[in-house]
């Protein structure tokens, strides 16, 4: 018994190039596309370890560069803060000099008293001198010097008695004093001793002021051991109240 083969009806040659070039796309998709893929990954990847050492070093330079500069600062600022210890010492420093200079001046104050001390005894001894050779020269005086005058005179002469007796202790500075003149009120116990004097108007000249408070100063230690002569009966009150005496060359 005879058979037929019939495969049936034959593809066309164009569906047959338009197979082979998809079957071709594929081909090159599947094999092309993962090597692209990685060979990118590949790339990226070995750029990214290319320079790990050099980045490394310059990462450590830098920051080896930042901490000696850092330390530098801390140094330099340091240098400026001085140690506890030598705080402690300029501390100690200063206390010893402020101690010397408080010393050095309670020395010059000793010295001060001592010598105004020594000037005070100096003026006593001279007052106490001259007081004796006033009082030898009262005793041979006329008893009332005021005898025979009016009350008003015998005031004038009284005061004038107490300038000139004042003023006898009276040494001239080194200074012009012409034109010079000091106002003082002298207060007297009623024993007729200077117990004070009050400078009511003064010449602006210190050497010269001082001069006269000098004289005063003797005046006043001399009628301890010498009084002054008694004013006229009419005028002791006025007397004990202050005499003012102007005293100028």
């Amino acid at each position: 018994m005879r058979r037929s083969f019939n495969p049936g009806k034959e593809p066309s040659f164009q569906k047959i190039v338009i197979s082979s070039f998809v079957l071709h796309l594929i081909f090159i998709a599947v094999t092309v596309i993962p090597l692209v893929h990685k060979k990118k990954e590949i790339k990226n990847y070995y750029v990214s370890l290319v320079n790990p050492a050099v980045i490394r070093k310059a990462e450590v330079s830098d920051v080896n560069r930042k901490i000696t500069v850092a330390e530098k600062t801390v140094v330099e600022k340091t240098k400026k803060i001085q140690p506890v210890k030598d705080i402690k010492e300029i501390k100690k420093v200063k206390m010893a000099t402020l101690s010397e200079r408080i010393k050095d001046k309670k020395k010059e104050q000793k010295r001060e008293r001592e010598e105004t001390a020594r000037k005070l005894a100096k003026i006593r001894s001279d007052t106490k001198k001259n007081a004796k050779k006033e009082t030898e020269d009262v005793s041979s005086e006329v008893s009332n010097p005021y005898e025979g005058m009016g009350s008003n005179d015998a005031y004038l002469l009284y005061v004038d008695l107490i300038r000139q007796r004042i003023w006898s202790y009276w040494k001239s500075p080194k200074v012009d004093v012409e034109g010079l003149s000091v106002i003082v009120e002298i207060k007297f116990t009623k024993d007729w001793r200077i117990d004070k004097y009050i400078p009511n108007e003064i010449s602006n000249n210190k050497l010269y002021d001082q001069s006269v408070f000098k004289a005063v100063l003797m005046a006043q230690e001399s009628s301890k051991v010498s009084p002054f002569p008694p004013p006229p009966s009419d005028y002791e009150q006025d007397a004990l109240d202050g005499i003012v005496i102007t005293f100028s060359p």
